[in-house]
């Protein structure tokens, strides 16, 4: 049998030469192998690949437009299969556990019996390796498996406990079956559920928790009153929606990434939760409704490319070599505007392949424990082999493939360069640019996408943000992880909340020093107080007290803070009148007056007003 069926060795890497030259004719192509510039030569539909070595081979190509520009350059792998076969039946079978290759084992007899009992409770591995007649080891196969705790050999349950929220200490016992628990005194919104028994021998059993929802009570509406949406998060600008279905005006949106958020009230009063969707406005110059043509070339042959009539299509590999190979298509729509080019790699097995090949298996850098292994179905001719996990340098890739009697090739192996895609050929958006200051770190939704494909967080991404508590401008880092390296910086920005600052009103007599002057706060975020402003507003009035009776203006100003933006309300105070009385007993006291109420001013009014003199001798003034 031939050993080799065919491992495709794809690469996640971005098609280019099309794209560079765009709408422009192509006037010549030219390719070369394993790195050699020098040795260039033109595309022609087929090339001879009979003088290479068996492994790991590069194929690079550009192509030059009407206007003398050459495209960057595309390199794809291939490899050339060895042609040897290996031997037909096993002649011996070896096992160690736990990576202890120098304690192996033959295995005898089928099944085998391997002994266990002096392993630990845990976690451990049984490696298992034969060897066929031309004396060609195989893969080596490994499993996990777990040696239980011999005490654990309860057979009841004695105890069960629960508690939510993950409150540990206010767990409660759970007596009859089934068990009610009593959820009166949550609040509206998600919780957790633990659970967890004990046996007879006094093993408490793994943790069990499960997310449960409390509705609101209050929610008795039967119909919808109202309904409103804002696009990207911009709730300020909320607008109502009338008809059903409803129409949604998106002339104004930029191209790219965007939201629309819709909620509705009921006749109750209350509103539901927010809806928040994602969509993509495209480019106003792709105005096409539907695909008027297709096309598609192999091996990056733009001159030779054919247009695809039916869907499904069908094209016709009859005539391509083995080895490995490239299947690029685009579609046009009715405004005239291609599409992105798709290429997707395959490769042509060697004619000797037989037919009953079944399985295939292949790992990285001598790593057996990341093996892939994978059944081929009867017409399937193409496998693919994902690198894109790998870090960047230089990689050792071994494979080998079966056939329907489980008789196994022998591995073969390359060395091939793996370069990552850099975070600037992707897409970033920022769920919105602007924010108010919350007294909180500001934490924007990010989205990455490499084409169609929307990246994770956590597996091709991760985000670090930088000046995003106080006002002005914060940044948001995405760094590469996996098939994806360096780092990209976005920056959104961080706005000053409004602290409105009230005079507090005032009134006194007339003739009086003013009171003491004071002013409220209002529009505080989160935990903030008065020890958070760089300068405190000050509030000042312009009546003494010889100003007449009457109201003046209480005024504040001065504030100053990193965070907030300051508005001012003034406040009244209010100077009344006052009736005063001269007591004239003697010629000693002629200066001292009293109020109606009978206290004593501190020297003479400040004016006077008519004169009533009466029978106890008393001058009255009034003012």
């Amino acid at each position: 049998m031939n050993r080799i069926r065919s491992i495709l060795l794809a690469a996640a890497a971005s098609v280019v030469c099309t794209a560079a030259v765009g709408q422009k004719s192509i006037i010549s192509q030219e390719y070369w192998l394993d790195g050699h510039a020098s040795g260039a030569q033109s595309v022609t539909p087929t090339i001879d690949l009979s003088d290479l070595s068996s492994g790991l081979h590069t194929y690079s190509m550009r192509v030059q437009d009407s206007e003398g520009k050459w495209s960057p350059v595309v390199t794809r792998f291939f490899i050339v299969p060895h042609t040897e076969l290996s031997g037909t039946s096993v002649t011996e079978r070896v096992y160690w556990l736990d990576n202890q290759v120098v304690t192996r084992s033959s295995l005898s007899g089928s099944p085998a019996q391997i002994s266990l009992s002096e392993l630990k409770p845990g976690l451990h591995t049984l490696s298992v390796g034969v060897k066929d007649d031309a004396g060609v080891w195989s893969p080596l196969v490994t499993k996990y498996f777990i040696v239980p705790r011999t005490e654990l050999s309860g057979t009841s349950v004695t105890e069960r406990e629960y508690w939510l929220d993950n409150q540990v200490a206010t767990r409660s016992s759970l007596s009859g079956s089934p068990a009610q628990i009593s959820l009166s005194e949550l609040k509206p919104g998600l919780h957790t559920l633990s659970l967890r028994v004990k046996d007879d021998t006094g093993v408490w059993s793994p943790l069990v928790t499960k997310y449960f929802i409390v509705p609101r009570t209050e929610l008795s509406g039967k119909s919808v009153t109202e309904r409103e949406y804002w696009l990207d998060n911009q709730v300020a600008t909320r607008s109502s929606l009338l008809d059903s279905p409803a129409q949604i005006s998106l002339s104004e949106l930029k191209p790219g990434l965007h939201t629309l958020s819709v909620r509705v009230k009921d006749d109750a009063g209350v509103w539901s939760p927010l809806v928040t969707k994602y969509f993509i406005v495209p480019r106003t110059e792709l105005s096409g409704t539907s695909v008027t043509e297709r096309e598609y070339w192999l091996d990056n042959q733009v001159a030779t490319r054919s247009s695809l009539p039916d869907s499904p299509a069908q094209i016709s590999l009859s005539e391509l070599k083995p080895g490995l190979h490239t299947l690029s298509i685009r579609v046009k729509d009715d405004a005239g505007v291609w599409s992105p080019l798709v290429t997707k790699y395959f490769i042509v097995p060697s004619v000797e392949v037989p037919a009953t090949l079944t399985q295939y298996m292949y790992w990285f850098d001598d790593d057996e424990s990341s093996r892939t292994v994978g059944t081929l179905a009867d017409s399937q001719r193409v496998v693919p082999v994902s690198i894109a996990t790998l870090t960047e340098g230089e990689h050792v890739l071994s494979w080998c493939v079966s056939d329907a009697q489980g008789r196994w090739s022998k591995v073969m192996t390359e060395k091939f360069d793996f370069a990552r895609i850099a975070m600037s050929n992707v897409l970033i958006f920022l769920s919105q640019e602007t924010y108010e200051y919350a007294a909180e770190d500001i934490l924007p939704e990010v989205s990455v996408k490499d084409g169609e494909k929307m990246l994770v967080e956590g597996e091709d991404y991760e985000i670090a943000l930088a000046d995003n508590h106080d006002a002005g401008v914060a940044t948001v880092s995405v760094t590469g992880l996996g098939a994806y390296k360096e780092s990209e910086t976005r920056t959104f920005t961080i706005s000053k909340a409004l602290l409105t600052v009230t005079a507090d009103n005032q009134t006194r007599p007339f003739g009086e020093e003013n009171p003491e002057l004071t002013f409220a706060y209002s529009g505080w975020k989160g935990e903030d107080d008065e020890s958070v402003l760089l300068a405190v507003p000050i509030v000042s009035c312009v009546a003494t007290a010889d100003s007449p009776a009457g109201d003046y203006a209480i005024e504040v100003s001065g504030g100053e803070a990193r965070n907030y933006d300051f508005a001012y309300e003034n406040g009244t105070l209010t100077i009344t009148a006052e009736t005063v009385i001269q007591t004239i007993g003697s010629e000693e006291n002629t200066n001292v007056w009293y109020t109606l109420d009978g206290r004593r001013l501190n020297g003479l009014p400040k004016s006077r007003g008519s004169i009533v003199v009466n029978n106890d001798r008393k001058k009255i003034y009034v003012k």
